[in-house]
């Protein structure tokens, strides 16, 4: 099995939810402690943080085995749950998968090498300059602010 990545996005939007995302593009390259920022009231969900542009060149004619989400994140306040899907552009991919945030900045890995998320993963798919990740956050409790310092991106082929 072949691996491509990690790789980080270049390309950031934003959609939903109703807490901002303050500095969404601090979330693109590599970690370096400047942070995406969201401010969540107790229940409150986050905007779709949507992160693409990662560049992947696949040969066309691979079989995907899985994708590897790592995300650099770290919370204040109350829990914090962030959700991760897999995008084509504003369009989301297969399973939506959840994992708590961390009092301490940390690696959230979502998926693996053996891992399509519940999607039909083509190399042209992940090639195109749309594919990437749609992230977002939801607080249990008020005053808690989730911090993105990096997200990367491992296809295994």
């Amino acid at each position: 099995m072949s691996t491509a990545g990690p790789l980080n996005p270049s390309a950031q939007d934003t959609f939903g939810g109703t807490a901002a995302w303050s500095n969404p593009a601090n979330a693109l390259g590599a970690a370096n402690d400047a942070y995406a920022s969201v401010s969540l009231a107790a229940t409150e969900v986050s905007e779709t943080l949507v992160l693409s542009g990662l560049g992947f060149a696949i040969p066309g004619d691979s079989v995907i085995g899985g994708v590897q989400v790592d995300v650099q994140a770290k919370r204040t306040g109350g829990s914090a749950e962030l959700a991760a899907q897999l995008a084509d552009g504003l369009a989301g991919t297969g399973t939506v998968k959840r994992t708590a945030i961390g009092t301490v900045e940390g690696d959230l890995a979502l998926g693996g090498d053996k891992d399509l998320w519940g999607a039909i993963l083509t190399p042209g798919l992940i090639n195109s300059a749309a594919f990437g990740v749609h992230l977002a956050v939801s607080a249990d409790a008020a005053a808690t602010v989730a911090d993105i310092d990096a997200v990367a991106v491992t296809v295994h082929y």
